[in-house]
């Protein structure tokens, strides 16, 4: 008689990911110097989009950051995109009163939240080198927005147009794209950089090494 057959384990399914996650780094300290725009944004996509998870993380110290993320990712909930508002220079970002992370400490604080995108409303946030170890460590990375020169509130309200297409369709469409950057640097001198992991790969480091470089130029 022929030995029977295993029968396969069924699949785990995957739990879908949720839709947007805002992340307000020190919110006190933002609130004092008119920065802290989460609760706004939050508000607002909330409001408009009731149907869609979108959650939002406004800490200050360590222990109230992990308790937070915590929370959020418990179950093993994932965010398709995140948005980190928080100050920063090309090195990396103040993630909480305590840490200020390079870029590749950013990544191993986003690990399991496993986001697709990532929106850094964060001064320099935007050059190739630490855009390139956001991608080396964090797989599940498709695209990054953000700006190699200073920002301010006023500059990130034109990315409104990109979270609301990330949130309806998962991508944000090239023309639009185009158009955002276009109208921001026009109204507003405000540079948005979409960053993709190919853009990392050797022959096309360089060509983004000088978009870093030559948007100093218009601060």
């Amino acid at each position: 008689m022929p030995p029977r057959k295993k029968t396969p384990a069924p699949k785990t399914r995957r739990k879908p990911a949720a839709h947007l996650l805002f992340i307000e780094c020190q919110t006190s300290l933002l609130k004092t110097q008119s920065l802290a725009i989460s609760g706004d944004w939050h508000a607002r996509f909330s409001g408009f989009h009731s149907e869609k998870r979108i959650a939002l993380a406004a800490t200050d110290g360590r222990a109230d950051l992990v308790k937070r993320l915590g929370e959020l990712a418990q179950g093993g909930t994932r965010y398709r995109a995140v948005v980190i508002i928080a100050h920063s220079n090309q090195t990396g970002i103040q993630l909480t009163n305590e840490d200020f992370c390079d870029w590749a400490q950013l990544a191993t604080w986003l690990e399991l939240l496993a986001p697709e995108h990532l929106l850094l409303v964060a001064c320099n946030a935007g050059r190739l080198t630490g855009v390139c170890t956001l991608f080396k460590s964090l797989p599940s990375l498709r695209t990054i927005y953000a700006s190699p020169v200073p920002v301010t509130p006023q500059h990130a309200q034109f990315l409104d147009g990109l979270l609301l297409q990330l949130i309806t369709q998962r991508r944000v469409d090239e023309t639009l794209l185009r158009i955002t950057q276009l109208t921001a640097f026009l109204a507003a001198k405000a540079v948005i950089f979409q960053w993709r992991r190919s853009d990392c790969e050797a022959h096309n480091a360089f060509e983004g090494h000088l978009l870093s470089i030559a948007a100093q130029l218009f601060k």
